[in-house]
């Protein structure tokens, strides 16, 4: 059977993880419960499938694939591309799990060399079009899934759950000079909805003084201390530290992100601003700081909490960031 080769590829990165000198009355390894799960949810999706009389096709992983809406016209999305991408992801009883808000589609970069939680969004974007619509039923085993564990909250995440990925590409950028623009935009609808304007510096950092100080700004070798907020564009804090003495840093080594170094380096003590830093300021990619493509990303949290993804770093790769920073002192 197709199904074997199929299994053992899959279960290739368990074998050297797990042991397999177990004694035979010891029952069966964990690589053998790994594959004996799949191939039962494998059956489980066949069942699941002619039960709705839908036409999907089985791909060598034991996912099924039912394209929607195909564009053959649409730019193709290859290795290294951005995706703009609206999603769903459902369980098999119709169970919402997660799903993108109307216009406000996610960016997933395309490539074997990423993690992604579910594991299935990487395949989801093989071979795929801007314009089209596609929809997977999915293992647990490339869900929610980790070697011999998965992440369950008892509600919307049920134990080793089949799921439905439903993803629509509405964009691709192949460039970061085409993401930088995009970044651009958004910093100007933000400023827009808040009804901000901001003064552009270097770079694409946008700048906002809330409260004036005084001197002049530091210079690298300086000591500073600040006060400090960090946010996504939708207000949601990732990082702070605003009370007691503050963060102290030395101005231009290495550690801090671009655009925060930056930022500190425009402002007199005493200063209170707000900064917009484009990801190519912050941490860009993901590459270099442990970056994950997780969706939805809102529950990061919750998986690493379980120990899943617990070296993925709290910022989505491709992030806009916004910090604002108080200047304490300087020497």
């Amino acid at each position: 059977m197709k199904k074997s080769w199929i299994i053992w590829s899959l279960l290739g990165l368990v074998t050297l993880f797990v042991a397999s000198c177990k004694d035979d009355d010891e029952g069966p390894s964990d690589t053998e419960i790994v594959r004996a799960r799949l191939e039962q949810q494998i059956g489980e999706i066949q069942s699941f499938l002619a039960q709705q009389n839908i036409q999907a096709e089985e791909d060598s992983r034991g996912i099924f694939h039912q394209p929607l809406v195909l564009n053959p016209d649409g730019e193709l999305v290859e290795e290294g591309d951005v995706a703009l991408v609206h999603y769903k992801i459902s369980r098999l009883d119709g169970t919402l799990i997660a799903e993108s808000r109307p216009g406000k589609p996610e960016r997933i970069t395309y490539s074997p060399n990423r993690r992604y939680f579910p594991i299935a969004i990487r395949y989801s974007l093989e071979n795929v079009r801007v314009g089209e619509i596609h929809r997977y039923y999915v293992p647990s085993a490339y869900g929610y899934t980790s070697i011999n564990r998965s992440y369950t909250d008892g509600e919307r995440y049920q134990e080793f759950d089949n799921i439905i990925l439903e993803m629509e590409i509405v964009d691709v950028y192949h460039s970061l000079e085409e993401i930088y623009e995009v970044e651009q935009a958004d910093i100007q609808a933000w400023l827009q909805a808040e009804g901000s304007t901001s003064e552009e510096l270097p770079n694409g950092l946008h700048k906002i003084v809330l409260t004036a100080g005084s001197g002049e700004p530091p210079v690298n070798g300086d000591s500073v201390r600040v006060y400090y907020k960090g946010y996504f564009l939708d207000k949601q804090v990732f990082d702070e530290n605003t009370s007691g003495k503050g963060f102290g840093v030395k101005v231009g080594t290495t550690g801090l992100v671009t655009g925060f170094t930056q930022a500190i380096r425009t402002m007199q003590v005493g200063e209170k601003s707000l900064f917009i830093l484009p990801s190519s300021l912050a941490y860009g990619s993901g590459q270099t700081s442990r970056g994950a493509f997780v969706l939805p990303k809102e529950d990061l949290a919750a998986f690493k909490e379980q120990n899943f993804l617990k070296d993925v770093s709290e910022i989505p790769p491709f992030s806009t960031l916004i910090f604002e920073i108080e200047l304490l002192s300087k020497k």
